[in-house]
């Protein structure tokens, strides 16, 4: 894909927002572990709507170190619709605990079937190439990674 197609240009913008996110939080003080995902896909588990991003080693490795499995973490859902592809900016934040940014895409066709369950709880699991999980965070519902699908 060119760097002009719609969904490369769409996927630099995300990326830079990442960026200026980051720079303005350190600013003020807080530690930010910035992930951009390599692959993402959503899956339906027993128990909630599964966003699944991989991340590259050094990136992944990072965020395990900072994610406090005991936190309460919030997290604020960005997005752009480009071409089929959903492209998520998500601001995951606990006290006490390094603000973390992560960066992925996912096409429609798989989130879709989920927005008919707008209420069902969804989980956000960060994984390394090998499939080893670096972090969790749970949402009390789906429905702002699939709003107007």
């Amino acid at each position: 894909m060119s760097g002009d197609h719609p969904l490369a240009a769409a996927w630099t913008r995300v990326r830079n927002v990442v960026s200026s996110t980051a720079a303005t939080y350190r600013e003020d003080g807080h530690e930010v572990v910035e992930v951009v995902a390599d692959h993402a896909t959503v899956r339906q588990t027993d128990d909630a709507v599964t966003l699944s991003f991989t991340a590259p080693g050094d990136l992944a490795d990072e965020l395990a170190a900072a994610v406090d499995d005991d936190a309460a973490y919030r997290t604020e859902v960005q997005y752009v619709d480009v071409d089929g592809t959903r492209l998520f900016v998500l601001d995951v934040q606990a006290p006490d605990a390094p603000v973390v940014l992560l960066a992925g895409g996912v096409g429609h066709d798989s989130l879709r079937p989920h927005a008919s369950e707008p209420d069902a709880a969804a989980r956000t699991l960060v994984r390394r190439v090998d499939g080893r999980e670096a972090a969790r965070f749970d949402h009390e519902r789906v429905a702002p990674f699939v709003d107007g699908l």
